[in-house]
């Protein structure tokens, strides 16, 4: 669009030309013709006494819908607020439905012409300086539904119009805005409200940027810097003028305000800098010290930094995701730290987070930071980092252990370790037989203390306790203790055994009568004596077994099961030497039966396996 004075009312703009379109044959039938109304605006341009006129410009083209079809329609000549626009091709648009068109025509979906249909279109992200104005092009316009051929258009968004000045002559480049709510990118509009509407399959953006080309000179004199957003009411507002030589200034909206922009007006933001900020590129150091076999400490100094995320891991998980791409696309993911900006001291009080983070012997480790970026976008570049190797146990070390209070039942064991001298960590792990095995000197179990999953606890004397331990096993307690100052002690090894289970010599009979099984449902059974107190049994069909894919079909550690756990949901217990069961035709089940005497003590496992 051209800009040309007239008498409109002073909060109006000038329409913005798009580019030329290839002129094609004209259809004088199928004209259309184009009204700018009051209130509306595309560009910006000179006036009197803030007095623009609007009009179009040779070449401008909107894209009509009826909601079966879309077209273009150019104009050929411009020069007027109401213009003529001719089809680029032959369209056999359908008035008496109803039309809706839209300017401009790049990225912009219509669809029905319905107030309740929404309207798809893009506001740039990156918008290029025009003096006086805002880029061509940038200002989506919606008309009203037509049932003849005459439009008449409005605006879909706004302007943010922001006023620099300083006492310091500078070239700014480019200006960056950022804001909680959204500033360009795909968006969703609903005509009849004149409301965006949050759309998941959008690609919204929280930032906007102006591309000033070479240049624009400012100082003590206000420029206008003009950008098309969204209508609505903006908090957080962040604005980041960029100068020519590398230099940053940053303003941000004070806590608790806020700035709204009405669709076709123009919101004025003045932004006045008594001295142009250094360089607020991030400034991040990080150096580590006092460096030990159980951690470190690190210290970090940030400038020019209001958020950060940082991370502590292994170095081959971070070489991992470095080189897989993960950990930078993986950010939003993270906890958003806004503090501390300075930090001397251990890494486990750095952040909350890395206080449960268990630091190994003899390990790599990276510690990293990575600035805050609006736009959520991350490359190596912004990642700063150190590796730091912690040290290695030593031998050497008089600090002993001595255990003390066994007890053991079927499934567990505890003993009570005490550490004689400064214990810094005493490592321990309960071994089976066959584990033991694999480790047959003691520098091997030693290095499995310090340097596998071992367990571990800091005080001088703890309990030691396993559970689900199979039942009459031996179990060898290894442990080594450290002290303060890296070097552990002797090998502590100590054999136990859990208690067998109390078998009896009892002997249950399954009726495996299958006819008779099937006139009444009832399975039957006996026991070769009369000191039973219950019998203990689970019925199951084998698709449906409980250890399909682990135990399989084990009677035997069905059996141990039901002594060890009576009180699970599908061990049933009863007096009775018969059980009514429910069964389907043509099905396999299994039946696993056991014997509970006066002392406690129970019978070898019986089964019965048959299909009904």
């Amino acid at each position: 669009m051209k800009k040309f004075l007239t008498s409109i009312s002073a909060i109006l703009l000038a329409l913005s030309c798009t580019e030329a379109i290839q002129e094609e044959p004209n259809h004088e039938n199928e004209a259309i013709t184009a009204n700018i109304t009051p209130q509306t605006r595309t560009s910006m341009g000179p006036g009197e006494k803030g007095i623009y006129k609007v009009l179009w410009s040779d070449g401008d083209g909107i894209i009509v819908s009826d909601g079966m079809i879309e077209g273009v329609y150019t104009t050929m000549e411009g020069g007027s607020s109401s213009a003529v626009f001719i089809p680029k091709s032959r369209i056999p648009m359908d008035f008496s439905k109803g039309v809706i068109a839209g300017y401009p025509v790049e990225n912009m979906f219509l669809g029905s012409p319905d107030l309740e249909e929404d309207v798809y279109f893009t506001i740039p992200s990156v918008q290029k300086y025009a003096e006086g104005s805002f880029d061509d092009v940038t200002m989506p316009m919606i008309s009203d539904i037509a049932y003849e051929p005459v439009l008449n258009f409005r605006n879909a968004a706004g302007v943010l119009k922001l006023v620099v000045s300083g006492s310091e002559n500078v070239t700014i480049t480019s200006i960056d805005v950022s804001s909680p709510e959204i500033l360009s990118g795909d968006l969703c509009y609903n005509p009849a409200d004149q409301s965006y509407i949050p759309e998941e399959a959008m690609t919204p953006i929280h930032s906007v940027s102006i591309d000033c080309g070479e240049g624009i000179a400012v100082g003590s004199e206000e420029k206008a810097f003009h950008i098309v957003v969204p209508h609505q009411t903006y908090t957080g507002l962040k604005v980041t003028l960029n100068a020519k030589d590398g230099r940053k200034h940053v303003f941000n909206m004070k806590e608790g305000k806020e700035i709204s922009v009405a669709r076709s007006s123009v919101a004025s933001i003045p932004l006045k800098y008594n001295r142009f900020g250094t360089s607020t590129a991030p400034e991040i150091s990080i150096s580590a010290t006092s460096v030990t076999f159980s951690g470190f400490s690190v210290n970090v100094s940030m400038k020019n930094v209001s958020s950060y995320y940082c991370g502590l891991q292994s170095k081959s998980s971070f070489d991992s995701e470095m080189s897989s791409g993960s950990l930078l696309e993986d950010m939003s993911w993270r906890t958003l730290y806004t503090a501390p900006m300075t930090y001397s001291g251990s890494i486990s009080r750095f952040q909350e987070e890395f206080a449960d983070i268990f630091i190994e012997p003899a390990h790599d480790y990276v510690f990293w930071i990575v600035p805050y970026s609006e736009d959520g976008t991350y490359t190596e570049n912004d990642i700063v980092y150190i590796e730091v190797a912690t040290k290695a146990y030593t031998s050497g070390g008089s600090t002993s252990l001595t255990a003390s209070g066994f007890e053991a039942d079927m499934t567990s064991i505890s003993v009570t370790l005490r550490a004689s001298g400064s214990v810094e960590m005493v490592y321990n792990m309960l071994l089976s037989e066959a584990e033991v095995a694999k480790y047959p000197t003691v520098q091997d179990k030693i290095d499995l203390l310090l340097y596998g999953n071992a367990y571990f606890f800091e005080s001088s004397s703890d309990i030691v306790l396993r559970k689900f331990l199979d039942p009459g096993s031996k179990y060898t307690l290894i442990a080594i203790a450290v002290d303060r100052s890296g070097r552990y002690g002797p090998l502590f090894m100590q054999e136990y055994s859990t208690v067998p289970i109390p078998y009896n010599d009892i002997k249950v009979s399954i009726d495996e009568n299958l006819s008779a099984l099937k006139e009444d449902q009832t399975i039957r059974w006996t026991a070769s004596a009369d000191d039973v107190t219950e019998y203990r049994y689970i019925f199951t069909a084998t698709d449906r077994h409980l250890w399909t894919g682990t135990l399989g079909e084990s009677v035997k550690k069905a059996g141990e099961t039901m002594v060890l756990n009576p009180g699970l949901y599908y061990i049933t217990k009863t007096g009775s030497t018969e059980a009514r069961l429910e069964m389907e035709n043509g099905k396999e089940y299994i039946f696993v039966i056991l014997a509970v005497d006066s002392a406690g003590g129970c019978s070898t496992a019986s089964h019965w396996r048959f299909t009904y």
